[in-house]
């Protein structure tokens, strides 16, 4: 009887010391959140607990692919555009610890995170085919596979009213612009055939067309009319004023006296602390391929504060973070 507790006894120990010698799970994260993190993670030293670094948003919320039918150009066979093999959303992850500000779906920052992208490497070029910047510049992250157009109309900021008109295309919103007298330049009366004449140093409509079919290739026909007529003080005037703590993706800054450049914010992120960062894109003068900026050879996530003085950006003066716009 003794000789069998003493077995149980000695059972009983061995399984406790089994047990406290049993490896513990790995805290590190599983290999699928692993993949949602863009940068590489410190080693396991050097590693924070996993319960403080907040999860990046997962690479599949974002387009992964180019969509003709939310990017219409892509399917317009008149239209000429380095090849889309990417898209802003899944080449230029959130660093790491920072997550995108929540969009609503359907919205002009949502669709920005699909833009489609050419390969690396492809340079800015302009209207003429000209090469402007090479592909391999510091500070070129990468060009967007959009159309610049045979003429130079779509400058800097008329981009705005490009991306802001695709983006309406593809949700079936109507399309308005201001010309920079204060006419009203719906895309409804150029499909009517109503077409744009100057009278004197003002612009009208006058019907001298058929109505045409609503696809791409008018769109594209009735915004380089838009960009003859619009400029910078008409943007203005249909855009409204951004308070810095209500920044979202979509938003620009512009300069308001000449030259008239414009940044658009094509992405934020955030962290815990509350620190922003953006992804930027412009095209300048003359018309060029619309780009996204690079801060340097290891970054394309910029810093931004809009309760700060300015944004500082290569090739420009500082932009003032009182200029912060939104389309209406």
């Amino acid at each position: 009887m003794i000789g069998r507790q003493w077995i149980v006894l000695l059972c009983a120990l061995g399984v406790a010391a089994c047990n406290k010698s049993k490896p513990q799970p790995d805290p590190t994260p599983s290999a699928k959140a692993s993949a949602e993190i863009a940068a590489p993670r410190p080693s396991a030293s050097e590693a924070p607990p996993v319960a403080s670094v907040p999860k990046a948003k997962p690479t599949d919320e974002v387009p992964s692919a180019p969509d003709p039918k939310r990017y219409a150009w892509l399917g317009d066979d008149a239209s000429s555009y380095p090849k889309a093999v990417t898209t802003l959303g899944k080449r230029f992850p959130p660093p790491p610890s920072y997550e995108r500000l929540a969009v609503k779906p359907g919205s002009f920052g949502e669709w920005l995170r699909g833009l489609p992208l050419a390969a690396p490497g492809t340079p800015v070029v302009s209207y003429k085919g000209e090469e402007l910047v090479p592909g391999d510049n510091q500070y070129l992250g990468a060009v967007v596979a959009l159309d610049v157009g045979t003429n130079d109309l779509q400058t800097s900021s008329d981009m705005v009213l490009r991306l802001n008109a695709e983006w309406k295309f593809a949700t079936d919103q109507e399309i308005e612009y201001k010309s920079a007298t204060g006419l009203e330049l719906p895309f409804s009366r150029w499909l009517a055939g109503d077409r744009l004449k100057a009278a004197g140093a003002a612009v009208g409509w006058i019907r001298n067309a058929k109505a045409v079919e609503k696809n791409h290739q008018s769109l594209r026909a009735f915004l380089d009319q838009v960009y003859t007529w619009a400029n910078s003080t008409s943007l203005i005037a249909h855009t409204e004023s951004v308070a810095p703590d209500d920044v979202q993706p979509g938003d620009f800054l512009i300069h308001s006296k000449k030259p008239s450049h414009v940044v658009m914010l094509l992405d934020i992120a955030k962290n815990p602390k509350g620190k922003l960062v953006a992804l930027l894109g412009r095209s300048l003068n003359p018309a060029q391929s619309f780009h996204v900026l690079r801060l340097g050879l290891s970054e394309t996530w910029y810093n931004i504060d809009p309760h700060s003085e300015s944004l500082l950006t290569p090739g420009t003066v500082p932009f003032p973070w009182s200029n912060l716009r939104r389309m209406r």
